[in-house]
């Protein structure tokens, strides 16, 4: 390696400390994120403060153990970390890792999540990608279902009169690329392809960043790659994996700086706007193009806010001219003063300014550092004064890195399900860069000798350590659901009606086929009117998984007191509802 690698001078050696004091401070941290996080109440948000009692603070303590730790065992470790870090730094070797990486969030996939998706947001990203695998945009609902299709399809779907049809009101790009994997080598490879898009994209920045420190690349790659919450939402269905691959491609594209690399970023920008929501990808671009503003680059600052302006408009309009096209003769600006309403209702509960925003905030930062290489989140810290300092495009990865967490914060807070704080997963690969900029001027000044036990041993930790810790931890939640899941699916009736009365989550069980091919097909009770009550009746005998059931399968969130009001089915001689 270069100079880095050597041993500090003799009036270097009073900083071998520097690890000790800086770890001691995160571990702090983290220790008070957890006795913090234990003395909250959130209200109506107990997910978050439920992941938090039964998996973060204990993963925190891990954190803080291991940042107390480590440090006291660095100097033994310098030569043999130092050593380490250089071979990893070798293309065969970083890309076995990679290739590691890639399997191991393939076999997650199954080992841990059973391949099902838990929460509806995924529910919905495997919904539509069967939707457009067969070659539609929206599926047609057969006649005979249209007045249950609130019932059959209960959240996140976008609205279209009539129920003529269905689809997500998401943005389509996650679950294209989901489509697409279906269509080719499966869909379970598709978290994985994008983590090792994002890895690698990742590696590559740095490298442009730094020509002449492999190892910064390398030490970025570590990091994120090493991270539970990186590897285990490649896991799932969510888009923040596509997040994260398309805004580290796109970052590659827009540092090559030439003509071609800028379209081809703009191009890719256009997939970025449309995976999931709109708002996250322009978040991570904006820092990007003020630099080229406060660079007097007016011309290509203008190619990106002109164009972005587009692409974000299109994509806004996207889900209601669908809605307009298939109900043909809708009033255009209804549907989108509809999705304005709908966007405002669906997350002002969420929003900083509730009452529990703060408490909610406290418990995503919480998630986050128990989710994260304990190293990331100390090198960041580390990095954030020195990319204040040392350039435009420093202070353009930190900007992109806080804008994407504190926009989050303030529209968003509340994430529901999610492996650590998943709506800032986007910018968890600048955060790594960041995090770089920390180990290059550390060991600018005191040598990769001094550093290197720290994220060696650290990234060590995480993958044996805390990976296993939160990935238990996440099996152990998404047990019940899958049994539940399957007693759902084992019912002896054609329908089986969801109550959701005493059940928090229930709804998550509705799982049905565009098609509507599935048998038994589920309903959610609390979309259904009377009459549909009595339609649906007159077909057949109906099973009901409610509360009792749920207690069965060890739901979260049973209540004995309803937390909806109670809505029963008329027990008649056609219907015969039978609990499950």
């Amino acid at each position: 390696m270069n100079k880095s690698t050597a041993t500090p001078t003799e009036s270097s050696t009073s900083v071998t400390w520097m690890p000790s004091r800086i770890s001691l401070g995160v571990a702090a941290f983290a220790v008070g994120l957890a006795a913090i996080g234990t003395q909250l109440d959130v209200g109506s948000f107990g997910l978050s403060h439920y992941f938090f009692m039964t998996q973060d603070r204990y993963a925190l303590v891990v954190v803080a153990g291991l940042l107390v730790v480590l440090p006291r065992f660095a100097p033994r470790m310098r030569t043999g970390a130092a050593r380490l870090l250089e071979l990893v730094g070798r293309k065969s070797a970083l890309l076995s890792l990679l290739s590691i990486t890639v399997l191991v969030a393939a076999a997650g996939t199954y080992l841990v999540f059973g391949a099902t998706a838990i929460s509806y947001d995924e529910v919905q990203a495997d919904f539509d990608a069967r939707v457009f695998a067969s070659g539609r945009l929206a599926y047609p609902v057969a006649e005979a279902w249209r007045p249950f299709v609130d019932a059959l399809g209960p959240m996140f779907f976008l609205p279209v009169p009539n129920g003529v049809a269905w689809i997500s009101a998401y943005w389509p790009g996650n679950a294209a690329l989901r489509a697409l994997f279906d269509l080719t080598i499966g869909m379970v490879w598709c978290g994985p392809f994008l983590l090792a898009v994002a890895l690698t994209s990742t590696y590559s920045v740095a490298r442009k960043i730094w020509p002449d420190r492999p190892d910064a690349a390398v030490i970025a790659v570590l990091l994120l790659g090493t991270s539970s919450q990186v590897l285990v939402t490649a896991m799932t269905p969510y888009a923040m994996t596509a997040h994260l691959a398309v805004n580290m491609l796109w970052l590659r594209l827009f540092l090559q700086d030439r003509p071609l690399a800028h379209a081809g970023a703009l191009l890719l920008g256009v997939l970025g706007v449309g995976l999931h929501q709109v708002v996250f990808h322009p978040l991570f671009v904006a820092p990007f193009v003020l630099m080229l503003l406060a660079q007097f680059r007016f011309r290509l600052a203008a190619f990106y806010i002109v164009g972005y302006g587009i692409v974000s408009a299109a994509w806004i309009i996207y889900p209601e001219w669908l809605a307009w096209s298939i109900a043909s003769g809708t009033d255009l600006a209804d549907p989108l003063r509809s999705m304005i309403a709908r966007w405002t209702d669906g997350n002002a509960q969420g929003r900083l300014g509730h009452s529990d925003g703060p408490a909610l905030a406290v418990l995503n930062v919480a998630r986050l550092v128990a989710w994260l290489n304990p190293a990331l989140v100390m090198l960041f810290v580390v990095g954030i004064p020195v990319a204040v300092t040392r350039g435009a495009l420093p202070r353009a990865l930190l900007a992109s890195t806080l804008l994407t967490g504190m926009v989050a914060m303030a529209i968003l807070p509340y994430q529901g399900h999610g492996w650590g704080y998943r709506y800032v997963h986007g910018g968890l690969g600048t955060m790594a860069l960041v995090a770089a900029i920390g180990w290059v001027a550390l060991t600018d000044r005191d040598g990769v000798r001094t550093w290197a036990p720290i994220p060696i041993a650290a990234s060590l930790a995480s993958v044996l350590v805390l990976l296993p810790l939160n990935a238990i931890h996440a099996a152990h939640f998404v047990a019940p659901i899958r049994e539940a899941l399957e007693v759902v699916q084992k019912a002896p009736t054609a329908a089986v009606v969801i109550d959701d009365s005493h059940v928090p989550f229930a709804a998550d069980l509705i799982r049905n086929k565009p098609d509507l091919s599935n048998v038994p097909k589920t309903f959610l009770l609390h979309a259904l009117d009377s009459k549909a009550i009595a339609e649906l009746c007159r077909r057949g005998p109906v099973s009901v998984f409610d509360d009792a059931a749920a207690r069965r399968t060890g739901m979260i969130g049973v209540a004995e007191r309803p937390v909806k009001t109670p809505k029963r089915i008329e027990l008649d001689a056609s219907c015969r509802p039978a609990g499950l």
